[in-house]
């Protein structure tokens, strides 16, 4: 496009100096004869010709101003474009991120519950005397605990298990307990506070809960709650 206009330009340019060569040639009895009068004759004549490149300069200017206004358009759509890109791929490293650290955490809860101790108390039978004492067994099926310390709510007027430096995996331990009215109450929470294979503190929970028989009241144990923190 820019050759074409150019190319015209000569081409109109030259054949106008010839035409007015042809005129001066071809009219000699015209022809000025003062210096004035010669300017005037080049100012007329060559008017045209710096008006045709002014407006073929106007035209090649618009060409560029176009072509420069496509390019920053296709600048333009390429940032668009590589913002997307980036857009998405912040978008597959942030879901990438959130999966390694949800297998992360799912290791650390695998981790955490492998190092618990895992407590089985059997229900108890019973003596029937003056007063009733319940006799139970505790069994550790799981990792090995030590601290371990039991309380009772309401308190119990006797428990012969009250605290243990370790019970390691498969290891038992029989205990006996009285209540305080004599014989078992509706409900009491056996509490187990420990510290588990890894060093951290947990607690277990056991529901101690008072089942009619004869000659009296016998005890259903069941696990409550597991609380090793989170």
């Amino acid at each position: 496009m820019r050759d074409s206009k150019f190319l015209l330009g000569v081409v109109l340019t030259i054949t106008w100096l010839a035409l007015g060569a042809w005129i001066v040639i071809a009219t000699p009895d015209a022809r000025p004869t003062k210096m004035n009068e010669w300017g005037d004759v080049f100012a007329g004549f060559f008017s045209p010709v710096a008006f045709l490149w002014l407006v073929l300069g106007f035209m090649q200017q618009g060409d560029e101003l176009r072509l420069n206004t496509k390019a920053l358009e296709l600048q333009a759509e390429e940032l668009r474009n590589s913002v997307n890109q980036q857009r998405e791929l912040v978008e597959v490293t942030r879901r990438q991120v959130d999966a390694e650290l949800e297998a992360l955490r799912a290791a650390r809860e695998d981790k955490r519950q492998a190092a618990q101790p895992k407590f089985i108390v059997s229900d108890p039978g019973a003596f029937w005397s003056a007063t009733v004492r319940y006799t139970s067994n505790i069994k550790n099926v799981g990792s090995t605990a030590t601290d371990v310390l039991f309380t009772f709510d309401p308190p119990l007027k006797l428990s012969t298990l009250t605290r243990l430096g370790s019970i390691a995996r498969g290891e038992s331990q029989s205990f006996e307990f009285e209540y305080t009215t004599g014989v078992a109450n509706d409900l009491t929470i056996m509490r187990i506070d420990y510290t588990d294979a890894d060093g951290g503190p947990g607690t277990q929970r056991f529901r101690l809960k008072a089942v009619q028989s004869n000659p009296g009241p016998m005890v259903e144990i069941t696990k409550d709650h597991v609380y090793p923190p989170g």
